[in-house]
């Protein structure tokens, strides 16, 4: 970032308004990184429950609860803004929504024999 003195500012408001930006280039790339996540997880929620939808005759009902219940952990921390809760909740939501692929697919190779 540039600051150049074009209405009389001297180098010391110039030096103070270089330092503010600074601090708060760090805020900015922790809001910038807490969106990211919660549009990845959004997305992700939305594709798991979509699923969840079409193929629930295939899916075990206690998958089903694992996922919704991981996917209410992935909205709360959301809603608390805080970047390792959402990372955590999500990972959680990931391993879990895996069940309903190995779900799909075994109800395949059964059906299929």
């Amino acid at each position: 970032m540039t600051i150049r003195s074009s209405g009389g500012l001297s180098d010391a408001d110039i030096d103070r308004m270089v330092s503010e930006a600074e601090a708060a280039k760090d805020k900015d790339e922790e809001a910038r990184k807490i969106i990211d996540l919660k549009n990845e997880a959004d997305q992700f929620i939305y594709n798991t429950e979509k699923q969840l939808t079409e193929h629930s005759a295939r899916i075990p009902q206690n998958i089903k609860d694992q996922v919704r219940t991981d996917i209410s952990a992935v909205n709360e921390a959301i809603v608390s803004e805080n970047a390792e809760k959402i990372s955590e909740s999500l990972e959680r939501l990931k391993n879990t929504s895996m069940e309903i692929g190995k779900s799909i697919y075994d109800n395949n190779d059964n059906s299929s024999e």
